[in-house]
């Protein structure tokens, strides 16, 4: 018999995203099944950018808030950690995001998960990565939620549950995911922290050109499951998407961190048909490329019958370049701060890239905050 994975999607009603958080967590088991009283609690939104949740790149107070009570009235102690983009203050994303104000109310801590101190340790199959620091408070608690947003992504097609997890890398660790290819590095750092629950904010997500700067879409959504994989691989179907596409949840899959077929996963509530809506994606097809780089080195692999391994030349070869834009840049140098290869100067006013040296992660591009940098 196969093993199955429940994921619930709720539409958001007149009685608001609260109720439907609390629906959407009885559907798969309620709250009190992950956490038990006295448990310290992480709670991991998507701050990635100092954003109003207008925006749809942040993940909304409503849905973070109502997870706090929830935590809280099963006994458990919450924190709300994030670590920003590098480069941008998550503490500024903290206040912006409205994370602040529900501190306030509820007494909860916020960690900056960038200033935390990071901990070395090893990754069990790691593939991409064999090792990783990740910040001591992911560590130490007791039970991880993942509150992430529903967005698309110039780099991996979707971000959602499992993308979200790369947040609790301090600060510059996180480049070391693009320098040993993005897709399988967010596998390997899930298989050393896994979100025990997700709650995922589909009120308002985001299409086209995510995950700074797409279109915000009413979706009013919350779906929640304790499985990453098939809650993602339930959120594609709902946006139009073949979770296949979004290499990162079928590597997730294939190595067992989750299910993504679709006859293994147990929807309750609605149905991702039913709540279907095509999302326009990217304007350029970053991932559907390097999907097709992973396919022709699993091809040579069969031929020659041992690793072949050519992503990051891929990426180099094939990947568009960020393109500066001067009239739309206000030299705040963020940019700069965001690159892990230091591929980036200002000289006279205008920024200068060496493509030598750029390694196609486009950390500038999602860092900058006026849409001076496009890929084209």
């Amino acid at each position: 018999m196969k093993r199955q994975s429940v994921v619930s999607i709720i539409k958001v009603g007149e009685e608001g995203v609260e109720q439907a958080v609390e629906e959407a967590l009885e559907l798969v088991g309620g709250i009190r099944s992950v956490v038990k009283p006295g448990e310290k609690v992480l709670i991991k939104p998507n701050y990635s950018l100092p954003r109003h949740p207008s925006t749809a790149v942040t993940t909304a107070p409503e849905v973070v808030s109502a997870v706090v009570e929830l935590v809280m009235e099963a006994g458990g102690d919450p924190v709300i950690g994030e670590g920003s983009v590098v480069g941008h203050y998550t503490t500024m994303a903290f206040r912006v995001a409205g994370a602040e104000e529900i501190s306030k109310r509820y007494g909860v801590p916020l960690v900056d998960l960038n200033g935390d101190e990071g901990v070395e340790v090893e990754i069990p199959n790691g593939k991409a990565l064999k090792k990783v620091r990740v910040a001591k408070t992911a560590l130490e608690c007791d039970t991880i939620i993942n509150v992430p947003k529903i967005k698309t992504h110039h780099s991996t097609l979707v971000t959602c549950s499992l993308k979200n997890m790369k947040g609790v890398l301090p600060a510059r660790e996180k480049h070391v995911t693009h320098f040993s290819g993005l897709h399988q590095a967010i596998v390997d750092v899930n298989k050393v922290v896994r979100p025990n629950l997700n709650v995922v904010d589909g009120v308002l997500s985001m299409e086209g050109n995510g995950p700074s700067f797409g279109k915000p879409v009413a979706t009013n959504l919350i779906v929640a499951g304790f499985d990453p994989v098939a809650v993602d691989s339930t959120i594609c179907r709902a946006m139009g998407i073949d979770p296949k596409e979004v290499i990162h949840i079928r590597l997730a899959a294939e190595q067992g961190l989750g299910i993504m077929d679709k006859g293994a996963i147990e929807v309750r509530g609605f149905k991702a048909e039913d709540m279907r809506r095509d999302f326009a994606r990217p304007s350029v097809p970053m991932a559907s490329m390097e999907s097709f780089g992973y396919k022709l080195e699993d091809f040579l692999k069969n031929v020659f019958h041992r690793e072949v391994s050519f992503q990051r030349w891929f990426a180099k070869t094939f990947s568009p370049e960020p393109r500066f834009y001067r009239d739309a840049c206000t030299g705040c140098e963020k940019c700069l701060n965001a690159c892990p290869t230091n591929a980036l100067a200002f000289q006279d006013g205008f920024l200068t890239i060496d493509f030598g040296e750029c390694i196609r992660c486009y950390c500038c591009v999602e860092g900058c905050p006026s849409n001076a940098l496009l890929l084209r």
